[in-house]
Formats: C-alpha cells, structure tokens, sequence
C-alpha cells in the first residue's frame, strides 16, 4: 500500500509541475491535428459517462475484444467491449445527476496518426440511493489508436486517490 500510494504522490506532482493542459511534441513534428482531435474525444468521454447514455460511447472506444478497462472500484476489469459495455448499462439506473470538472488533461502521440496515450484528472459527483458522492483527483489514463480515420480508446484505467480526497456527503 506504501508503494502505491508513493507511485501516485509521483505521478501527481509529475502531473502538477508539468503545467497541465500539456501536449508534448518532439520539435520538427506537427502534432496539433492528432491532439486537437484527441482532445475532442476526451472530452466527449466525459460527455458520455455525465450523460449516462450508452449510445455516446459507440464512437469513443474500440468495440473489440482487445480493448481493456480496469476501473477505480475492486473487480472492474472489463476485458472487451462487450463486458465494458455491459458494465456501463449496469451502471446507468444507479447514479444519477452525475457531473465531472476537468482538471488537467495531458496528451501524447507516440506515432502521428497511429498511436498516442493521456492522462487525465477530474472531479465527479454524483448521487445514488439518496446519497451525495464527490470523488476529487480521479487519475484516467489510458492508450488511442487511430483506427479507420478515427481516434479511439483501446485501454484504459481510472484510479481513485489516497482517503483524504475522497468525500461522501
């Protein structure tokens, strides 16, 4: 557990110093067009799990059986799309008035128009069986793949941080 909790003291300083909303490019390689259109899927991620409409993510995560999710609570591995979405319906009737806050988003291509990975964090709040839930510093992370012309989520990870930033109303 020391470990764990030291690995993610690292990774959010290294997040926090890294001035956020950061987009790395080696120079001499135009990035922005990949970015740009990362960014905007993202985004529409978090559209997607605010909206709780299963019909937004279609077009954001690769509908095969090599995505890969591991979720922030115990026993969310979901090792295809079809168990990941199954989760997500599962999860829909349960929470409700759901609402996220960006705080930092870092993305990375690893080879233009092929590969990249993010890392994200953000708030969320939500409310079910008639209790209020804040979750400050969820950690997403995760790896694209420009599959088709299209950029989509080929794994991904949410972790929830160390107790202090966890606050159930």
């Amino acid at each position: 557990m020391r470990g764990k909790n030291l690995f993610y003291l690292i990774i959010l300083s290294l997040v926090l110093f890294s001035g956020c909303i950061k987009h790395n490019q080696p120079a001499g390689i135009d990035r922005h067009n990949d970015e740009a259109e990362i960014i905007v899927l993202l985004n529409r991620m978090i559209d997607a799990f605010t909206t709780r409409i299963i019909t937004e993510h279609e077009d954001i995560w690769w509908k095969s059986d090599s995505l890969k999710v591991f979720g922030a609570v115990k026993g969310a591995e979901f090792h295809n799309w079809t168990e990941f979405r199954n989760h997500l319906l599962s999860t829909v009737s349960s929470m409700s008035s759901v609402s996220f806050t960006v705080e930092c988003i870092e993305v990375q291509v690893l080879t233009p128009g092929q590969s990249a990975h993010f890392m994200m964090i953000v708030n969320q709040r939500f409310f079910t069986v008639g209790k209020e839930v804040n979750l400050n510093h969820l950690r997403y992370s995760g790896a694209l793949k420009k599959i088709n012309g299209k950029w989509k989520i080929t794994a991904f990870h949410g972790s929830l941080p160390s107790e202090p930033f966890i606050k159930k109303d």
